[in-house]
């Protein structure tokens, strides 16, 4: 193994809120969109706020997080808010890998797993918004159902990007 590449053994996946899990995703986060597309504190502050108000409900049956790591460092994370767009959606947020894990499989078992979460629930649809330019995350997405529901031009992170929303309609919906 090279000190660049992460082993192939993949962590196990956990689904519970575990100290010190809020600053690593909000870090995470921050230090990957920093470098991918100049984000500053703006973003950091809204998935940390946003992440934190997230955590404050986690124990109500709709809502759930996932993440794994190795000796408490964070390699990937994944969450479904099922209270924040209404009755029957289901929100896909926080979905990241570091990027010592990418291409290994991770991304794809975490999305399986809150997917798997949001057809056991019967939510209707499963939104998610993220940012074109992220061709690994998209292929995952569209083998997975969802489906590019708009496309816009914005500024809210201080860099012009353009932002997506996908959606992923349910068989399973009552």
């Amino acid at each position: 193994m090279n000190g660049n590449r992460a082993s192939s053994r993949l962590p196990a996946i956990q689904q519970r809120y575990r100290p010190g899990l809020i600053g690593q995703i909000v870090g995470l986060h921050a230090e990957t969109y920093s470098r991918w597309a100049g984000f500053g504190s703006a973003f950091e502050r809204k998935v940390a706020t946003e992440l934190a108000d997230f955590i404050g409900r986690i124990e109500h049956e709709n809502n759930a997080i996932w993440h794994a790591g190795e000796n408490q460092h964070l390699l990937g994370s994944i969450a479904i808010d099922g209270m924040d767009l209404g009755e029957g959606l289901a929100h896909l947020r926080w979905f990241i890998v570091n990027p010592s894990h990418h291409s290994l499989g991770l991304g794809k078992q975490l999305l399986a797993r809150a997917v798997e979460f949001v057809d056991e629930r019967r939510f209707a649809e499963t939104h998610l918004w993220t940012l074109k330019g992220l061709d690994a995350a998209r292929r995952l997405y569209e083998r997975t159902g969802f489906v590019l529901a708009e496309e816009y031009e914005g500024e809210q992170w201080g860099t012009r990007i353009t932002e997506q929303r996908w959606v992923r309609k349910s068989d399973l919906s009552l």
